[in-house]
């Protein structure tokens, strides 16, 4: 696929999202996050990302993620990077389907440890595609999936003569799952088809946005703005199963019937990022 068509795919998705998204709860979401770059050595770095997540409407706390990566440089394009993630969810009831683990101080948890590898690609000095793939196991797990494998590309367009350094970027990440709690599947004449976990590729995220830096004497401090969003849907002709199924013989709405509901947002988000060394 050509670089052209990869972009064109990225903002057809992304405008999609953004005007159809809305979560389990109907509201949009506000995140704050800061990411630390730590230069160990030449072929080392260590990163820090840390993410709060608040519902709009309310300004109510949604979630804290932090994610602690090592990356190893084999190349200046191809780098390891392993690490671990702690989530720490605030308890609602919507979460009693989707989760089973135990709270406590009225928040749930889990571990997300990852290993993964990133390619970068420079078309020039101003423009970068960076493509990675990462397999990422939960503890505890979820009911939709207990790991996940994700694909994500992200263009970026960095012109230093512009006025504070603007840098856009648009990024898509996909998601396959892995390992979920197992259903009951029906087929289209209502008869029993089989008790499945729902396996497969069924999550999009996009974030498009820019980066400046507002301080002029801080070189190494970055501001990012960004618009956000992610979609669930089903493929089931990819040999996957659907996340959202139930029987067809209750008699009832679809709506009313769904188990698994697609949890699908949109965001508008702050990020701070800071460098400790150079890159």
């Amino acid at each position: 696929m050509s670089m052209i068509n990869r972009i064109l795919i990225i903002l057809f998705l992304s405008f999609q999202t953004l005007i159809f998204a809305q979560d389990i709860n109907g509201e949009k979401k506000f995140e704050y996050s800061s990411y630390l770059y730590f230069k160990v050595n030449k072929k080392i770095y260590i990163d820090n990302f840390n993410l709060m997540c608040f519902d709009s409407r309310r300004h109510i706390f949604n979630f804290m993620q932090n994610d602690l990566t090592f990356n190893y440089k084999l190349t200046k394009q191809f780098i390891l990077m392993f690490g671990d993630a702690l989530y720490i969810n605030n308890w609602s009831p919507q979460y009693n389907q989707a989760y089973r683990n135990k709270i406590y101080l009225g928040a749930i948890y889990f571990n997300r440890p990852t290993i993964g590898v990133k390619y970068i690609f420079k078309f020039n000095k101003k423009l970068e595609l960076e493509e990675n793939m990462t397999f990422q196991y939960f503890t505890p797990s979820m009911e939709k999936y207990h790991s996940r494998i994700t694909l994500g590309s992200k263009l970026s367009y960095d012109n230093r003569k512009w006025p504070l350094e603007f840098e856009p970027f648009a990024q898509m990440i996909l998601y396959y799952y892995l390992g979920g709690e197992s259903m009951m599947y029906y087929k289209d004449d209502g008869s029993y088809d089989g008790y499945y976990s729902p396996n497969g590729l069924h999550r999009y995220r996009f974030r498009l946005g820019f980066k400046i830096k507002p301080i002029k004497a801080l070189k190494k401090l970055d501001l990012m703005l960004y618009l956000a969003g992610q979609k669930e849907f089903n493929l089931p002709w990819m040999g996957g199963h659907d996340i959202n199924t139930s029987p067809p013989s209750l008699g009832v709405t679809n709506k009313q019937r769904t188990n698994l509901a697609f949890n699908d947002y949109s965001i508008l988000g702050f990020q701070l990022n800071y460098v400790f060394g150079t890159k």
